[in-house]
């Protein structure tokens, strides 16, 4: 019975962890960043329209499911958001970027 509790124990900690994307990136994740996801960080709008024309995609993640939209916001790179925006990133995809099993757990508006 004892087995029983903490193994439902561990398993409701595992499943109902806080939504990853509402993380902010630490050093390491920055010096680590895709072309993309260093342009929304820190880069200016021609950045973003160049990494965006080799190739990157605005519904790209990083290995906690943040868009490039959600490290531009973490920055407050107001011009880095505007040049997503205007390529197509959803503004409100912070739902759509968590597993359906979490996303009423979400702080997500």
């Amino acid at each position: 019975m004892v087995f029983r509790i903490i193994l439902a124990s561990l398993f409701c900690g595992l499943w109902f962890t806080p939504a990853t994307p509402q993380t902010a990136p630490g050093a390491s994740e920055i010096a680590a960043f895709s072309p993309l996801f260093a342009a929304a960080h820190s880069g200016t709008a021609e950045d973003v329209r160049a990494a965006l024309a080799d190739g990157a995609r605005v519904t790209e993640t990083d290995h906690r499911q943040r868009l490039a939209t959600h490290i531009a916001a973490f920055a407050s790179n107001d011009e880095a958001l505007r040049a997503l925006a205007e390529a197509g990133a959803d503004m409100n995809a912070c739902l759509m970027t968590l597993p359906v099993s979490m996303r009423r757990w979400s702080l997500c508006p």
